[in-house]
């Protein structure tokens, strides 16, 4: 490709990394944040969020089986703000309503051309 200035590369990068969490919901107001790391005290804090913007009402999250999600600082948390907590069987992201979104998103997202500074 010829251009003026520095040429244009395009190309794959596995440089980002961003931890998104998301709760959908049907009667209530959803949630989407982004952490540092997939870590308990990010989970535990993403819970604590959920709550704050959905006070009064029965919560419940679909969780798959990451070791971060089973801890039992994450159980203590969700037991204190009135959130249950529903695992999925290993292996069956299917299941997870929210997976659905993700897809969509990963799709745009990975055609989505980024311009390096």
């Amino acid at each position: 490709m010829w251009s003026f200035g520095k040429p244009i590369i395009r190309k794959n990068t596995t440089k980002f990394r961003a931890n998104t969490f998301g709760f959908y919901t049907f009667n209530g107001k959803g949630t989407v944040n982004t952490y540092v790391n997939s870590k308990q005290e990010s989970v535990m804090d993403f819970l604590k969020e959920i709550r704050y913007n959905n006070p009064f009402k029965h919560i419940i999250v679909i969780l798959d089986n990451f070791s971060a999600h089973r801890t039992e600082n994450v159980a203590i948390t969700s037991e204190i703000l009135d959130i249950e907590l529903v695992f999925l069987p290993p292996y069956s992201p299917q299941l997870n309503p929210i997976e659905l979104i993700w897809k969509s998103i990963k799709s745009i997202v990975s055609r989505t051309f980024m311009k390096d500074q």
